[in-house]
C-alpha cells in the first residue's frame, strides 16, 4: 500500500487503464483490497470507467458480494444502473453468482429489480 501512496504522490494517473481497460480500481476491487480502492478514489479514481467488457467496478464488486467496497463505490458517485456489455447491472451479477447479502444490499440502495439483462 506505501508503494501505491508513493505512486500517487509522484504524479501516477488513477484514471489510466491497460489494454483490457482495467483500471487500479477495477483491479483493487476485484481483489477485494479495500484499503487501496479507498485510497484510488481519494485520488480521483474513476467509480464508472467501463472495462474491455463495460464492467463498472461495481459491477465487478457484484461478483465477490464485498458490501464495504460497493458502499465506498456508490458513496463516490458509481452508477448503480450501468450495464456490461452483455446487458447485466450489479444487481444481475449478484443474482446470477447466488450474492444475496449484496443483492440485498443493492436493492436497498435502489438498483431496480425489475431491470432486463439482454437475456431477460
Amino acid at each position: 500500500m506505501k508503494s501505491i501512496i508513493r505512486l500517487l504522490s509522484y504524479g501516477a494517473d488513477v484514471r489510466s487503464h491497460d489494454d483490457n481497460g482495467l483500471t487500479a480500481l477495477h483491479i483493487a476491487v476485484a481483489r477485494n483490497c479495500v484499503d487501496i480502492v479507498e485510497i484510488l478514489l481519494a485520488h480521483g479514481a474513476d467509480p464508472n470507467a467501463q472495462n474491455g467488457l463495460s464492467e463498472t467496478p461495481l459491477i465487478m464488486c457484484a461478483k465477490s458480494a464485498r458490501i464495504d467496497i460497493a458502499k465506498l463505490l456508490l458513496l463516490h458517485g458509481a452508477d448503480m444502473h450501468a450495464k456490461a456489455s452483455y446487458g447485466d447491472t450489479a444487481l444481475h451479477v449478484a443474482a446470477r453468482r447466488n450474492r444475496l447479502t449484496m443483492l440485498i444490499f443493492l436493492i436497498k440502495a435502489g438498483c431496480d429489480p425489475a431491470a432486463k439483462s439482454q437475456l431477460g
